[in-house]
């Protein structure tokens, strides 16, 4: 799963997890519900 490894990274150089997380999921449903608006 793509957050499971953005989060593994993120740790791994100093960033929190969490927020890695968040930004990510963001980011994914942003790219979703532009694509449906897009392409319907």
């Amino acid at each position: 799963d793509v957050v499971a490894r953005v989060t593994a990274q993120a740790e791994a150089r100093g960033v929190p997890p969490d927020l890695a997380e968040t930004l990510w999921r963001r980011l994914i449903e942003w790219t979703v519900d532009y694509e449906e608006e897009r392409l319907g």
